[in-house]
């Protein structure tokens, strides 16, 4: 059972992405074709305060991932080891998640100054 699960999950989360990449690239193809512009002034400046803050966040979670790991192996405080792999995906998932949440945040400001 944990083997068909271990199989199906990627498989299942790639499709999906597949799916909502499909749909995006779509819905900016049929916008495009109508004359819409895809990023106007205010997109552009809503994207680069995401992702200015992003860095400034990302910078002081990596800080405190590197803490983490000197804690784990040079003190025996009873935390868990991490490979770097799994230091790896961890970071890179938190910097996805942050960029799109503060761009969703950003986005439904009424007045972004």
């Amino acid at each position: 059972m944990a083997e068909i699960i271990m199989i199906l999950a990627p498989a299942i989360l790639i499709l999906v992405v597949f799916i909502l990449f499909l749909k995006v690239f779509w819905r900016n193809y049929k916008e495009s074709k109508e004359g819409f512009t895809l990023k106007d002034e205010r997109t552009m400046k809503v994207e680069g305060m995401a992702g200015r803050v992003t860095v400034m966040v990302m910078t002081y979670f990596l800080l405190g991932l590197l803490y983490y790991a000197f804690l784990s192996e040079n003190l025996s405080m009873g935390l868990p080891v991490l490979d770097s792999s799994v230091f790896l995906i961890i970071a890179l998932l938190f910097n996805i998640l942050l960029y799109a949440g503060l761009r969703w945040y950003f986005n439904r400001k009424v007045e972004f100054i």
